[in-house]
């Protein structure tokens, strides 16, 4: 089996071959030409005739099971058992059953990463892999220590460790009747300056639920092996795509869906798109085509109409999301372009998806669907966190990327009054401030006035979001310093609690402690809504990033 790391450099770009068979060749001219271009049919043709014609396509790496490998990753995974690093080998495992082509090798893997199971106490998983060993003939000799595992763990049984609490749902009553994943709390409007944009439709109270929607689109950025491709849930003992040798899924039941809807397609064509230098975000713009296919040919109809539901599992809300093209370089749209020609080359000539009916007259459709989506992945696809324990802290990581429908209209401010939090893939809107009625309802965009300068923060925004920030914090130049001054009082004075015992509840936080998470949120909630008309003055900022936290905690976590 060829390894991503051992795949060749990404093809050459298309410009810098021209350069090598033309020596007059002129750049400047190609993307000039290539600019003038209206749709983005024509712009990914225009790559595409010139690869055809060039016989310059981007290499094709088949992905293969492959027991050699699954052993080696076996070994290591034993290597780092011996010495008691059970979150290392449960990876090695992982990689040995998702590349294992025997199910003599596979059932090995399953047996010894239900011995790193045990080991964490995490007992419904290890009986899950047992059965799996043993579905898979384990051989006859080695059954006995299997069984006797077994049997230990249906002793030992207690309910799994969570990886987040319950999903947060809104009461039937307060559920929106014209926004499918949003409570009554808020509207979406539309004027020229914000483009749509949710606003309050009553005051809203700190901690409030605005909305809680699924992705229509999600993909990982990071740690595949522990997470499953499709849901994006955290799991230690996943189960294999039967044909690539990348992609783990929680469960048969997640496998079966991708499989129906896109990964039938992707998964003879997803090694290669990754040793092309794929990122997440491309991936994701992908997936979301695959998604679409059913919408091909409805794509003059597709409109959105404020009267009627606005819907997160449908493709129309999705085609509509800000693209911002004529603000994007040539440059940057060319590469995209670029992008979309190889993959509408590898699943031409790598999968069955032009085969299918009804499809073979739907080339440049996807073409248009699938470089429209690369320009709305990236302006609208939002994080997926979670927080995980090392033993000393907590550390909070973007591990993923959705393409959320309602979410992606909240408009940013530096000092946002909304922010999102992801149990699983799913995104949680809830209020940070007290909300009046009729202000608008604002996230980061990653950055805020208490981590970043203002400067900073209305460069990136300009460049790549395309608009200069008005934000209170922005207006009045709000910086961090302003909430550590001389003007702020002790933060246990605010909170009506000795040093010691916010030194401990602290420490209880950083164990995630869930009982503590919920004593320290009653403690803070009164606090922040009492100092937030002071901010940034004070100590509002650290309580607000206090209640982020415990927020956080409810939601992803893991322990690593």
């Amino acid at each position: 089996m060829t390894s991503v790391t051992d795949a060749d450099n990404p093809p050459t770009r298309m410009i810098d071959y021209l350069k090598t068979l033309k020596p007059n060749f002129s750049p400047s001219r190609y993307l000039t030409k290539f600019g003038s271009l209206k749709t983005n049919q024509d712009r990914v043709n225009f790559i595409y005739r010139d690869m055809k014609k060039l016989n310059f396509y981007p290499k094709y790496f088949k992905d293969s099971k492959d027991d050699g490998a699954a052993i080696a990753s076996q070994k290591q995974g034993d290597v780092f058992f011996g010495k008691g690093y059970y979150h290392e080998a449960i990876i090695e495992y992982t990689r040995s059953i998702a590349t294992a082509k025997s199910r003599g090798v596979l059932s090995r893997s399953y047996a010894n990463r239900s011995a790193c199971l045990f080991k964490i106490n995490m007992f419904k998983e290890c009986l899950v892999d047992i059965d799996r060993a043993l579905a898979n003939n384990y051989p006859d000799h080695l059954k006995r220590q299997l069984h006797e595992r077994q049997s230990q763990a249906t002793r030992l049984m207690r309910p799994s460790e969570r990886f987040h609490e319950d999903t947060p749902c809104i009461p039937e009553p307060q559920r929106n009747p014209l926004i499918e994943s949003a409570s009554d709390a808020v509207r979406i409007e539309m004027n020229e300056k914000w483009g749509r944009h949710v606003i309050a439709t009553r005051e809203i109270k700190i901690g409030e639920v605005l909305s809680v929607e699924r992705p229509f689109a999600c993909t990982l950025l990071m740690e595949r092996l522990i997470h499953c491709h499709h849901c994006l849930e955290f799991c230690y003992n996943p189960v294999p795509c039967e044909f690539c040798t990348l992609i783990v899924f929680c469960s048969e039941q997640c496998k079966a869906k991708a499989v129906i809807s896109y990964h039938k397609y992707e998964c003879a064509i997803y090694f290669s798109l990754i040793a092309c230098g794929m990122h997440p975000v491309q991936m994701l713009a992908l997936k979301v085509t695959l998604l679409a296919k059913e919408d091909f040919g409805l794509l003059s109809t597709l409109t959105v109409d404020l009267e009627e539901v606005y819907r997160s599992d449908r493709y129309r809300e999705i085609h509509k999301l800000m693209a911002a093209t004529n603000k994007q370089s040539v440059k940057s749209l060319y590469d995209k372009a670029e992008f979309a020609a190889w993959v509408f080359h590898f699943l031409d000539s790598c999968t069955m998806f032009f085969k299918r009916p009804n499809t073979r007259n739907k080339k440049d459709i996807f073409k248009e669907v699938l470089l429209l989506q690369l320009q709305i992945c990236e302006l609208n696809g939002l994080g997926i966190l979670e927080v995980h324990y090392d033993f000393t802290k907590n550390v909070l990581q973007t591990f993923g990327v959705g393409l959320y429908s309602f979410s992606s209209l909240f408009n940013h401010a530096c000092c946002p009054n909304v922010e999102g939090f992801q149990y699983g893939s799913t995104m949680v809107m809830k209020a940070m401030k007290t909300i009046k009625e009729g202000e608008q309802c604002c996230i980061s965009y990653g950055m805020s006035y208490g981590n970043c300068p203002k400067e900073l923060r209305q460069e990136v925004l300009r460049t790549k979001f395309f608009f200069k920030c008005e934000c209170e914090a922005c207006k009045f130049n709000w910086r961090e310093w302003n909430a550590t001054s001389q003007f702020r009082s002790p933060l246990f004075m605010d909170l009506k609690m000795n040093p010691m015992e916010i030194m401990f509840m602290e420490t209880e936080l950083a164990r995630g402690n869930m009982v503590s998470v919920h004593q320290f949120l009653a403690r803070l909630l009164p606090q922040l809504k009492r100092c937030e008309n002071f901010e940034p003055w004070g100590n509002a900022l650290k309580i607000k990033r206090l209640v982020e936290l415990c927020y956080r905690l409810l939601a992803n976590r893991r322990r690593v």
